[in-house]
């Protein structure tokens, strides 16, 4: 059975993945001939946000988990 990410998991995967969407998004504004820029300040900002939006997904899916784990429980239970 798949196990809940622990919170510095969702947290580092959150940040690192907002990174990569700020790179992705920087990539395409550079083909189209348009600029992008991005200073320390940002870089960590960005983290923070995309680690707090991967808690944010984390919290979600741990109540998924957790409501079907005692449903399955509970099936097993039946006669």
């Amino acid at each position: 059975m798949k196990q809940v990410p622990t919170k510095t998991n969702a947290f580092f995967k959150g940040g690192c993945g907002c990174l990569l969407a700020f790179v992705a998004f920087a990539v395409l504004a550079l083909l189209f001939g348009g600029n992008a820029h991005a200073d320390l300040g940002g870089i960590i900002v960005l983290f923070l946000i995309g680690g707090g939006l991967g808690l944010f997904v984390r919290w979600i899916y741990k109540k998924g988990f957790n409501a079907g784990n005692e449903h399955e429980f509970d099936a097993d239970n039946e006669p």
